[in-house]
């Protein structure tokens, strides 16, 4: 081979060299520009899920707590009663108190 064929031999594979070089990075920014993509996807998708996630939660823990409330609203209503019918049961009591203090017997 003479000069200028080793010459162009070299320049020839350099040129492919720089046209692989060149497919790769357009290759490689593809594939980055993909993995991008699928990430931007799966953090929206798991966004959504965790907000599905909280509203659930809310909502039964707010069933939970209106459930609990209705009970303490039960347990102040009969607590309520209880103390009424004592009341009541020791007006006959109270009532001859205050004739004995009044009348003084």
């Amino acid at each position: 081979m003479t000069e200028k064929s080793i010459l162009r031999v070299i320049r020839e594979k350099e040129l492919e060299m720089s046209v692989a070089i060149e497919q790769a990075r357009r290759e490689a920014d593809l594939v980055l520009e993909k993995a991008r993509r699928e990430a931007a996807e799966l953090v929206a998708r798991l966004e959504e899920e965790g907000r599905s996630e909280a509203e659930a939660y809310r909502m039964h823990e707010m069933a939970r707590i209106e459930e609990e409330s209705k009970t303490l609203e039960a347990k102040g209503k009969e607590d309520a009663e209880r103390i009424r019918l004592k009341g009541i049961s020791k007006i006959p009591q109270a009532v001859e108190m205050i004739k004995s203090a009044v009348l003084g017997q």
